[in-house]
């Protein structure tokens, strides 16, 4: 998991940013039960969502998707310390977890865009929810890793590991934010409101700009250790080429810098009463 901590500057950037502008918005009542779907380690929880929620809430579940991450934040905060935290284990595109009716809010914070199988996983939250309860979800309208994963799906080489598997859903699309918010809608989602932000990533050294590239890569690990090394020679010669990433100078750095630029989407939306 040393690894995956690398994004934790980014994910907390984005996470705290969706958190201070449009949290304030949902409504509440006492004794409520909090869902967040991909919570990784549970250090961003911890920090940014869990000190904005009600102090008399009930119980917050984070689920995550990543096999091994679960571990990491149950060990992090366990449930005879934080006897109202819980961290499950369950990959909600393919299975229900079987919590049904059961949440006031839920969370997903940068993070359904990683998902290949989206729409399940997205009726598999509204199904968990309560009547009347609200959704806050930010993501990326298309993943900045999409256009470089369908580029090493189709080499020889790494084609049979996997990487189609998460391609944002929608980087087809012509649309993507048109097939959202009809994903949400067709789950049942009513009240959806969205807004569209720009958001531009500065990496201050190249080894940083491939560090978090890496992080965010499902794959290496899968790699067998001996075509590690010819993996990230690939990996790391198609983020350079990726569509959304690019070089430019930095006045705040005072030199030319690896910068990510995506759109990002805001979400809030209710299932009906």
């Amino acid at each position: 998991m040393e690894v995956y901590g690398k994004r934790h500057s980014l994910q907390r950037r984005e996470v705290s940013h969706a958190l201070n502008k449009y949290f304030h918005l949902l409504s509440w009542k006492d004794g409520e039960k909090i869902l967040e779907i991909s919570p990784g380690d549970g250090t961003l929880t911890m920090d940014l969502l869990i000190p904005l929620l009600p102090k008399n809430f009930k119980h917050y579940i984070g689920i995550n998707y990543i096999e091994g991450v679960t571990d990491v934040a149950q060990a992090n905060f366990p449930n005879d310390k934080y006897p109202k935290i819980t961290f499950v284990n369950c990959d909600i595109q393919e299975e229900f977890p079987g919590y049904s009716n059961e949440f006031d809010h839920v969370f997903a914070l940068l993070c359904l865009h990683w998902m290949w199988n989206v729409r399940t996983a997205i009726q598999n939250i509204f199904e968990m929810m309560k009547p009347g309860g609200e959704i806050l979800a930010s993501f990326a309208e298309v993943s900045p890793v999409s256009d470089i994963f369908h580029n090493l799906s189709r080499n020889p080489k790494w084609a049979p590991y996997g990487h189609e598997k998460h391609i944002s859903t929608f980087f087809y699309s012509e649309n993507p934010l048109k097939d959202w918010i009809q994903t949400f809608t067709e789950a049942g989602f009513v009240d959806i409101k969205t807004s569209c932000e720009e958001r531009t990533i500065e990496f201050p050294t190249e080894k940083n700009f491939e560090e978090v590239f890496l992080a965010i890569d499902p794959i290496f690990r899968k790699i067998p250790a001996e075509k590690k090394e010819e993996y990230l020679k690939d990996y790391f010669e198609e983020i350079r080429r990726g569509k959304m990433n690019y070089v430019e100078y930095s006045n705040e750095l005072g030199k030319s810098v690896h910068k990510t630029t995506f759109i990002c989407v805001f979400l809030i939306a209710k299932k009906p009463s």
